[in-house]
């Protein structure tokens, strides 16, 4: 029987966990309700392929589809949180306008030691010489 530990393999990778906390929950909460995937996707006006992807965790819902997933739980919307979610610190207000340049930025006026050029004409051409 080597055939059973390659179909064991096969198995585990199809049926995965669900790799969010939305995703855990909804499915912690259908199982509770006794409901498989097709059942809940029909209660919940969704097709079952979008109940697939949003347990697995690789969709994430929008709103309405949450409000829709918890009435055909029969849950209110809060049974989704995340009680691992927090706010992110909050950031020192920024300075309003332009930051200043360090003195480091400010570049050195040029060295003496290079020979000035002639300025150029006007017309980009030689001029002749008149004679007076």
């Amino acid at each position: 029987m080597i055939a059973a530990p390659l179909l064991d393999d096969c198995t585990e990778a199809l049926v995965s966990e669900p790799s969010t906390p939305f995703a855990r929950k909804l499915a912690e909460l259908r199982e509770a309700k006794g409901l498989s995937k097709y059942r809940l996707a029909e209660l919940a006006g969704l097709t079952h392929q979008a109940m697939s992807l949003l347990e697995s965790g690789k969709s994430e819902p929008t709103w309405a589809t949450v409000q829709k997933l918890a009435l055909a739980l029969g849950v209110d919307c809060t049974a989704f949180t995340d009680p691992e979610l927090q706010l992110p610190e909050a950031q020192p207000p920024k300075k309003a306008g332009r930051p200043r340049k360090d003195k480091a930025d400010v570049e050195a006026p040029p060295a003496e030691s290079e020979p000035e050029k002639p300025p150029a004409s006007s017309t980009g051409k030689r001029q002749k010489k008149r004679d007076a």
